[in-house]
């Protein structure tokens, strides 16, 4: 073998004996030196002769089919081998017995009536009219003749003068289509290369991105994956509580966010806790795996285009890599799937032969419907309307409308009467997933809680649980803004310049 540094090398042997090997395997019964009888041949042919005696108790039985070929001008060896091959068949035993040539041995053929002998030129001239051809016919006699010296030199053609010229035949036949068997046997080394690869492709850990590896896309695509069966669900407007009793109703235990963002990557959720941020910290307390990808975004130009790209087919693959493992979910928008953009996710996957189950609030699932139906015209136009908008905003024409600034007494006195939100700061550090999104997280806290400390009452936002890092953070980033020192006044609550 070659030195083999990596990668695998399949090496297939098969190994087919001829019937020269299968006869001189009975050699080995019998010692050339020795002419004394072996017991393994005296049970040979005692064997041989309580065979003889039940085999004439059988021909006794099939006399009549054993008449009619020795009628038609086969010798008795020949026809009871066929016989015996075609379980006593006449036909189908004559049939063999043509196939085989035995025919032409027996002068049965047009040359043989005319009073001419059989030669070997003659024989190999008729054998060019059989199914077989010129170069089959003679092989076979090779075959024939090798096999019948070798047998006189050993002395047993006596007991063995019937040749399976049936079995010859079939091998002959085997042997003509040796190219197709092999062209066969190459296809299916192939296919299971391919399996092999896809295995190895597919052995992921579940975290980060599955088709990351120049590997993994080469091997794994969403037709070829094992056909799996996944769940939909449209959050709507129900509480959070409501969401995760659903979810936990039909055993989901991983959940793709596959909710559209807007030019600013931001997802717009209609209640807070439907962000990707607090329903990413929420399904982590619960034991959830929660990855969101939005597909459809704006600069994707819609669900329509963007499911036909690499980054959406990679999404789908590894959705069904999760779905093979353990009940996996992806999330909409819409209660109602007809009305969501996520029906156009659920259209590619059955596609590809998977099934999908739409979760409604009600509790019940509906399978996914067929993929020929007609799509709705907000996600038809869905592509022409997002390259206009990107086309004004590029222009300038989407300008934010100015607010006009309300200062009476009244503006803010209902400002200081509503309370301000609260960020736990260990949450939002616990969200982040890798180390850039820790730094922002960081940095957002600690501008929050430098706002916080400035405002005071009238601060939007107020960050509770803060570690002392943070805290540290925010007056650096006030001595910044500050260009000085500055310390801490308990009367105005806040940081001041020294």
């Amino acid at each position: 073998m070659p030195e083999v540094k990596g990668g695998r090398i399949t090496v297939p042997i098969f190994f087919y004996p001829t019937n020269m090997q299968m006869q001189k395997q009975w050699q080995t019964l019998t010692d050339p030196d020795d002419v004394r009888r072996s017991n393994e041949l005296a049970k040979l042919q005692s064997s041989h002769q309580l065979g003889l005696e039940a085999e004439g108790g059988l021909w006794s039985s099939q006399l009549e089919a054993l008449q009619q070929l020795l009628q038609l001008g086969f010798d008795p060896f020949s026809a009871k081998d066929a016989l015996q091959a075609s379980n006593f068949d006449p036909e189908a035993a004559a049939e063999l017995l043509l196939l085989a040539g035995a025919a032409d041995d027996l002068g049965l053929s047009a040359s043989s009536t005319s009073g001419s002998g059989t030669t070997a030129a003659a024989t190999a001239e008729r054998g060019t009219r059989n199914r077989w051809g010129k170069k089959a016919a003679v092989a076979l006699q090779d075959e024939e003749l090798a096999l019948r010296l070798q047998f006189e030199d050993d002395g047993h053609w006596g007991c063995c003068a019937a040749v399976d010229d049936a079995v010859l035949a079939a091998q002959l036949e085997e042997e003509s289509t040796e190219a197709e068997t092999a062209a066969l046997l190459q296809q299916q080394f192939e296919e299971y290369e391919q399996q092999m690869n896809r295995a190895d492709a597919e052995r992921w850990h579940g975290k980060g991105d599955l088709m990351e590896s120049n590997f993994a896309r080469e091997n794994l695509s969403l037709p070829t994956m094992d056909k799996v069966t996944c769940w939909s669900i449209g959050h709507g407007q129900i509480t959070e509580k409501a969401f995760f009793e659903l979810l936990q109703l039909n055993s989901i235990r991983v959940l793709y966010d596959f909710r559209a963002s807007d030019h600013r990557g931001d997802v717009r959720a209609p209640c807070e806790h439907f962000a990707v941020r607090a329903l990413k910290s929420s399904c982590r307390m619960r034991g959830i795996v929660y990855k969101h990808v939005a597909l459809g975004r704006e600069s994707a130009y819609g669900i329509l285009k963007h499911v036909q790209t690499d980054e959406a087919q990679h999404a789908l693959i590894e959705l069904a890599w999760h779905a093979k493992r353990q009940k996996t979910c992806f999330l909409g928008f819409d209660p109602d799937w007809h009305l969501d953009a996520r029906q156009v996710v659920a259209d590619e996957m059955l596609r590809a032969g998977h099934r999908v189950w739409h979760i409604a609030h009600a509790g019940e699932a509906e399978e996914h419907g067929p993929v020929n139906r007609k799509l709705p015209d907000f996600l038809v136009q869905e592509e022409e309307r997002l390259r206009k908008l990107e086309k004004q905003r590029q222009a300038g024409e989407l300008l934010r409308p100015e607010k006009s600034v309300d200062r009476s007494s009244e503006a803010v006195a209902s400002k200081l009467m509503q309370p301000s939100k609260e960020i736990d700061a260990m949450d939002e550090l616990r969200a982040a997933s890798n180390q850039m999104e820790l730094e922002r997280v960081q940095r957002n806290l600690a501008r929050q809680q430098r706002l916080g400390e400035k405002y005071g009452l009238l601060a939007h936002k107020k960050v509770t649980a803060a570690p002392q890092w943070i805290l540290e953070e925010a007056r650096t980033l006030a001595c910044k803004l500050y260009r000085g020192p500055i310390t801490w006044h308990p009367q105005n609550s806040q940081y001041m310049p020294c």
